[in-house]
C-alpha cells in the first residue's frame, strides 16, 4: 500500500519526526481517519494541517501518530511510545 519510507520513527504512516527547541509540535492521534488511508503521501492530515499553520506565520512541526482501526487503548499506547522517544 505505502512504502516504509513513508512511515515515522514509530512505524506509523508520516513524515520523519524532527523538529527543533523552538518547533511547537503538534501530535495528530487517532485512526485511519488520522492515518490518511486515502490521502496521496503530500496530502496526510499532518502536512496539510502544518502547511496552513505556517501560512499563518506559526513556527510548526506536525506529526501523526495513528493506524486503521486503531481504538482509544491503542492510541494511548501509541502516545507512551510516542512520548517515550520524544517531547
Amino acid at each position: 500500500d505505502y512504502v516504509a519510507s513513508n512511515n515515522n520513527q514509530l512505524g506509523f504512516r508520516g513524515r520523519k519526526i524532527a523538529y527543533t527547541k523552538e518547533d511547537y509540535v503538534i501530535v495528530l492521534l487517532g485512526d485511519s481517519h488520522v492515518e490518511g488511508v486515502g490521502c496521496g503521501f503530500e496530502r496526510v492530515p499532518e502536512a496539510r494541517l502544518e502547511y496552513h499553520l505556517r501560512l499563518r506565520g506559526k513556527r510548526v512541526r506536525v506529526f501523526s501518530v495513528a493506524a486503521k482501526g486503531y481504538g482509544q487503548d491503542q492510541q494511548l499506547a501509541a502516545m507512551q511510545r510516542y512520548f517515550g522517544q520524544f517531547r
